[in-house]
C-alpha cells in the first residue's frame, strides 16, 4: 500500500542569495526503509533529516511507501489543480470585472527543503461588465520552477531565465499554497491562537495561526451495539460503492493502494481532519502595500486590507489549501479587488523519468520579486525580465 504523507521540510541552514548557484541537484540521498506486508513487499522513501529540529513544518506531499515495482523507480509526481478567481468592482458601482483562471501543476520533491514543478498552460475566463467583454485565453506557461522552503515559508524561487513577470507573479501565488511555516505537533499542545513570522505573497509577516485537528469519537455515540454494527455495514457498503465509482473516473494510479496520512501527528483514529488556518495583517507585513496583483502594472498603487488563509488535511481523503486577499486598487477609478487562490490534490502518478533540471537557472529571493515589480514598466514592450 502507498501513503502519501505530509511530512515536515527540514531548515536548510545555506543562505541564498542572487550570486549563487543553483547547486543542489546531487544532494539527496534517500533512506529506504523496508515494510513486510501480508501480500507486498514495500519501500519507503524519504529524505534525510539533519541534525537540528527547527521549528517549521512547510507541508509537502512527498514521502510514500512504494511496492517494488519497476513502474515507481523514478517515484511519484503529485499533481494539483490550481484556481485563481479574481473580482474588480469600482467604488460606488455595480459593474464588475471577474477573471477566473484554471490549470494544473505538478510536482516532484528534489530534496528535503526543495519541490521541483511545473504549470503547462492556464485558461482563464473574462467577464467584464463593464465593457461588455466575455471570453475565454490561454496562458502558455511550459516551463519548470524550483520551490524552496525555510522555516518561515518560501525562500526562494528558481526559474529559467527569461522570465515572463505575469507567470512569475502566478506562480509565486500557487507556489505560497504549498506553505505551512509552523511545526504542527508542536503547536497542536496548544489549544490557542499564536503568532509567528511567516514569508508570504506579503513579504514577510506577523502571521497569526489557529490550528485544530478533529478526529471521530466513536466513544460518545448513542447507539447500541447492534445499531452500531448495522451502520457501519451500510457506511462500509456505500464507501465500496463509492470507491468503485470513483475508480473508473480518477486519474490516480492505482487508487485502492494511495492512502493520505499524516505523520508526526498525535490520533487516536483514522479519520483525521487537520485546518490549519492564517490571518495576516497587511500592515505588519514588509509589502502589504505592493500586492503583486498579476493583470496590473507596477505604476498602479495597492493596498492589501486583508489576508486569510486555510489548509485542509482529510486524512485518506483530500488535501486542499486556497488563501483569500482584499486589495484596494487605483486604476482609473478607486476599486476594491478580491482574489481567491487555491490547490486542490488532484493525482497521485508514477514520474516518467529522472528529474529535470532548469537550464539557464536564476534565483529569486524576496528581495528580487520586489525589484521586479519595481521595474515591471520598463519591461512592458518585451514582457520578459532577463
Amino acid at each position: 500500500m502507498r501513503h502519501l504523507k505530509l511530512v515536515p521540510l527540514m531548515t536548510n541552514e545555506a543562505n541564498y542569495n542572487d550570486d549563487n548557484d543553483d547547486d543542489d541537484d546531487d544532494d539527496d540521498d534517500d533512506d529506504d526503509d523496508d515494510d513486510e506486508d501480508d501480500t507486498t513487499k514495500t519501500t519507503t522513501t524519504s529524505m534525510p533529516r539533519q541534525r537540528h529540529e527547527p521549528d517549521d513544518n512547510p507541508v509537502l506531499l512527498r514521502s510514500f511507501a512504494l511496492p517494488e515495482i519497476e513502474k515507481w523507480k523514478y517515484g511519484p509526481e503529485i499533481n494539483y489543480q490550481v484556481n485563481l478567481l479574481t473580482t474588480v468592482i469600482n467604488e460606488g458601482e455595480d459593474d464588475r470585472l471577474r477573471i477566473d483562471l484554471n490549470g494544473d501543476m505538478g510536482c516532484r520533491s528534489k530534496n528535503e527543503d526543495s519541490i521541483l514543478c511545473r504549470i503547462s498552460k492556464l485558461t482563464y475566463h473574462i467577464f467584464d461588465m463593464i465593457n461588455n467583454v466575455n471570453e475565454t485565453n490561454d496562458i502558455i506557461v511550459n516551463k519548470y520552477f524550483e520551490i524552496g522552503f525555510n522555516a518561515n515559508g518560501i525562500e526562494k524561487l528558481v526559474m529559467e531565465n527569461p522570465i515572463h513577470v505575469e507567470h512569475l507573479k502566478l506562480i509565486y501565488n500557487f507556489a505560497a499554497q504549498l506553505n505551512i511555516g509552523v511545526n504542527i505537533g508542536q503547536h497542536l499542545k496548544t489549544t490557542f491562537a499564536f503568532v509567528k513570522k511567516e514569508n508570504f505573497t506579503l513579504g514577510e509577516c506577523d502571521t497569526i495561526f489557529n490550528i485544530s485537528l478533529k478526529e471521530k469519537d466513536r466513544s460518545s455515540s448513542s447507539f447500541s451495539e447492534e445499531e452500531e454494527e448495522e451502520k457501519e455495514e451500510v457506511k462500509e457498503k456505500e464507501e465500496e460503492e463509492e470507491e468503485e465509482e470513483e475508480e473508473k473516473n480518477s486519474t490516480f494510479g492505482d487508487l485502492d493502494e494511495i492512502k493520505l496520512t499524516l505523520i508526526d501527528v498525535p490520533k487516536m483514529s483514522s479519520d483525521i481532519d487537520l485546518v490549519i488556518e492564517k490571518i495576516r495583517n497587511p500592515k505588519r507585513c514588509t509589502r502589504g502595500d505592493k500586492y503583486m496583483f498579476w493583470l496590473a502594472g507596477s505604476n498602479e498603487k495597492s493596498n492589501v486590507i486583508s489576508s486569510f488563509s486555510r489548509i485542509n488535511v482529510k486524512e485518506n481523503e483530500s488535501f486542499e489549501s486556497s488563501t483569500i486577499t482584499t486589495v484596494k486598487l487605483k486604476l482609473l477609478k478607486p476599486a476594491i479587488l478580491h482574489e481567491f487562490t487555491k490547490i486542490k490534490l488532484k493525482s497521485i502518478n508514477q514520474a516518467t523519468g529522472p528529474l529535470p533540471t532548469i537550464t539557464r537557472p536564476v534565483i529569486l529571493n524576496f528581495s528580487k520579486l520586489i525589484f521586479l515589480r519595481k521595474q515591471q514598466h520598463q519591461q512592458q514592450q518585451s514582457g520578459k525580465v532577463s
